[in-house]
């Protein structure tokens, strides 16, 4: 994805650029933005996930990305859905993002995706 396709998925929203270069640096791969885009997450909306759901941290984030694509994609059993997340997004429902998280980073014990072992090893507490 290039810049300007990050800046138009952002739709220029600062915080939300920010977010998206975090993950970039941070994660080292480009599965944030391609996830963010593939789910329609744009604009405030990434920065709300990141500030608000998240707590900004940027690896919690990506959890629940990944999470959510791998639940449509039949891998993994689910723990949250994308209407789920769109609404703690929205600001329409709250959950426990720890527990929820804990129970995500739990089902990925066993796999061996190696993007989801380094954000499980960077949870580790």
């Amino acid at each position: 994805m290039t810049g300007e396709q990050v800046a138009a998925l952002c739709e220029d929203i600062p915080g939300s650029m920010v977010v998206c270069v975090k993950s970039l640096i941070t994660i080292r791969s480009h599965k944030f933005v391609d996830l963010c885009d593939k789910y329609n997450i744009r604009g405030e909306m990434i920065w709300k996930l990141y500030k608000d759901v998240c707590n900004e941290d940027i690896w919690k984030t990506m959890i629940l990305l990944e999470h959510i694509d791998n639940v449509a994609k039949g891998e993994t059993e689910e723990v949250i859905n994308l209407n789920q997340l769109v609404d703690a997004i929205n600001g329409n429902v709250t959950f426990n993002v720890q527990e929820c998280f804990n129970k995500i980073v739990e089902s990925w014990k066993s796999e061996n995706d190696p993007v989801s072992e380094a954000i499980r090893i960077a949870t580790e507490e």
